[in-house]
């Protein structure tokens, strides 16, 4: 099956996430001798997933995206889709916050 785009998610490198010619597929213990593949097309059907990106930015000083952690996948004939499965925008500015007032 070709793979045309993958990322490890963010906070947690275990997990990966592949666009492939039949949809998107993760597993979550890429470090095993053999990964279960799950697939993940809720929503986007089974269409070729050519690009996947996380916003990474966590806008340190006076920008807070409110997207942190979110995924978007661009499609073959079916658009764009984002999902904010990964997302979790509070704890992680709070964690952020705490940084900043240690280094402070």
């Amino acid at each position: 099956m070709p793979v045309y785009t993958g990322i490890f998610e963010m906070s947690n490198p275990n997990i990966v996430i592949l666009g492939t010619d039949f949809g998107v597929f993760s597993t979550n213990d890429i470090s095993a001798g053999s990964p279960a593949w799950t697939v993940q097309n809720t929503g986007t059907g089974n269409v070729p997933v050519t690009m996947i990106k996380q916003q990474t930015n966590p806008g340190l000083y006076y920008y807070r995206p409110g997207n942190y952690g979110d995924l978007y996948l661009a499609s073959f004939g079916r658009g764009l889709f984002f999902d904010d499965t990964f997302a979790s925008y509070l704890e992680r500015i709070r964690s952020i916050s705490n940084l900043l007032q240690k280094t402070g």
